[in-house]
């Protein structure tokens, strides 16, 4: 092999590293950008959830409270059994709310995956 042969040989070398690590630079990059972008929605999910929860459980606290009062000389066991039925129907209720919720949320990392799959597909197509 001359000299001329092994330099053109270290080119492509260096050409091919330095392709392969701007493409996984760019993949890095996405991965970050899809975190922060999972991390801030989940934030905001979160705050918005304590808020709804604390405003709903103190309504529900004071209209459980008004009903069993206007019922407390006649009718407190039918007033008591009311509101805990009503209680554990919102609670199954918003469980499988949460539930589809769950299967309807976009795939973490999807947009990576999408592009590390054509990467790979890109490989195989112009591989040996």
């Amino acid at each position: 092999m001359s000299a001329e042969e092994h330099s053109r040989l270290l080119d492509g070398l260096r050409n091919l590293t330095a392709t392969a690590l701007e493409l996984v630079e760019s993949r890095l990059e996405l991965v970050a950008i899809e975190t922060e972008q999972h991390a801030r929605r989940l934030l905001v999910r979160g705050a918005l959830l304590l808020g709804a929860a604390l405003a709903f459980g103190f309504a529900l606290l004071f209209i459980a409270a008004l009903v069993l009062l206007s019922f407390w000389e006649d009718h407190r066991l039918l007033a008591c059994a009311l509101i805990g039925i009503f209680f554990l129907t919102a609670g199954l209720l918003l469980v499988g709310f949460e539930r589809w919720l769950r299967h309807r949320r976009p795939r973490w990392f999807a947009a990576t995956r999408a592009e590390l799959a054509d990467d790979a597909a890109s490989l195989r197509r112009h591989g040996p």
